[in-house]
């Protein structure tokens, strides 16, 4: 079952809560709500984009972003459909229990007397050799938590403008090289780039990023660094480097690689569903509070 918060733009199902863009968001309620039943272009057209006129390659392009965010998400009990010369249908796919009627008779039914001996030696091994696997596989998981693991970090570039963009990517390369340089703690960089089209908390998934950083440049030599926890695309502090013309160094990068440091360092990145959720955890302050301590 899926639920639609409206306000942060989130679908809730199972475990999994996904942060939408807006229109992908209209989209995909529009769809739910006429679940297994065909939605012709024009009601998309009104219920998603109001008055503004878009083109069907729009709503084609739509669609197909939607589905990747369902693909990228693992969520298989539904899909969406195109319906040539109709529209889109959004079909659901949960199996109904087995009626009284359909389960067999076991108390009619021929027991076969020749089968498998359930304590065959063969049998026994292969019980052992999956319980051994569930062990360790529980025990990653508890270890991962425990311990933070995720320690990958991905600095972002927020640009549209290219002779912007290849300032920012000599700031990040400063950046990422004196990120290196400090053996004092394992941190693994994320070769990626932002993309506008899909959410930030998508994105993070994907890429499995433990910890952001975007990379703004303000004027011709002021960036501004921003720290985000990537699944909840919040903002915990807030840098300004200074770019030397002369000399090509970067004054306040210590700060701002400091907080990072010590973000990593203090555990407190493994997040529950919980805290993901909750906006007045606890967890939000200590967070705010370890990433300007140098701000």
């Amino acid at each position: 079952m899926v639920s639609f918060d409206h306000v942060s733009y989130r679908i809730h199902y199972e475990d999994t809560s996904v942060e939408l863009q807006p229109l992908n968001f209209k989209l995909l309620r529009l769809l739910w709500d006429n679940a297994n039943q065909v939605v012709g272009v024009n009601e998309i057209l009104e219920a998603v984009w109001g008055s503004r006129s878009v083109s069907s390659d729009t709503i084609k392009q739509r669609v197909f972003l939607l589905r990747k965010v369902i693909q990228a998400e693992g969520i298989c009990n539904f899909e969406i459909k195109s319906i040539r010369g109709e529209g889109y249908k959004l079909i659901t796919h949960y199996s109904a229990p087995d009626s009284l009627e359909n389960r067999p008779n076991t108390e009619q039914m021929d027991v076969p007397k020749v089968g498998i001996n359930i304590l065959s030696p063969r049998l026994i091994l292969l019980f052992t050799c999956f319980a051994i696997f569930i062990s360790v596989f529980i025990w990653q998981k508890k270890l991962e938590t425990q311990t933070g693991q995720n320690n990958r970090l991905a600095l972002w570039l927020y640009t549209d403008n290219q002779a912007t963009k290849d300032s920012l990517v000599k700031v990040r390369r400063l950046l990422t090289d004196r990120v290196v340089k400090s053996q004092k703690y394992d941190i693994q960089i994320v070769l990626s780039e932002f993309d506008q089209a899909l959410s930030i908390p998508q994105q993070a998934r994907t890429h499995r990023i433990g910890l952001l950083v975007f990379l703004a440049l303000e004027d011709n030599t002021t960036v501004n660094a921003r720290i985000l926890e990537p699944k909840t695309a919040t903002i915990l502090s807030s840098y300004q480097i200074q770019i030397d013309r002369v000399t090509q160094e970067l004054n306040g990068q210590e700060q701002l690689i400091e907080a990072v440091l010590s973000l990593f360092n203090s555990g407190k990145l493994v997040l529950t569903k919980d805290m993901l959720v909750n906006a007045d955890h606890p967890i939000w302050g200590e967070l705010v509070q370890i990433a300007s301590k140098n701000n």
